[in-house]
């Protein structure tokens, strides 16, 4: 699985996952760690630290496992819950219905 995030600000490197379960893309414990902690969490600091920023994520079942929520709600400066962002609108979800559509 590939990982990816763009904003005004820049983008992310891109982070590869390896998953080792046949059917599933990312296990929520792999995306928290993984994603999260390790890429989302460091590129804020360096690159939004002094701003307002929000996480858009598209409520795939690792973003929207009871702990990942737990953990955003924690550790997201004002995180939006799914009842906030309309997580299926072409015009607002970039990198799923350009980027990835370009990739594939």
């Amino acid at each position: 699985m590939v990982w990816g995030a763009i904003s005004g600000l820049g983008k992310t490197k891109l982070v590869f996952v390896l998953v080792l379960s046949p059917g599933v893309k990312i296990h929520a414990d792999t995306y928290r760690e993984i994603i999260l902690e390790g890429a989302v969490l460091p590129w804020a600091e360096e690159n939004a630290d002094s701003i307002d920023w929000r996480l858009q994520q598209d409520w795939a079942p690792a973003h929207g496992a009871k702990k990942t929520l737990e953990w955003c709600e924690a550790s997201l400066p004002g995180f939006w819950t799914k009842n906030v962002w309309q997580s299926n609108s072409p015009d607002l979800n970039s990198l799923d219905y350009v980027i990835w559509g370009i990739m594939e």
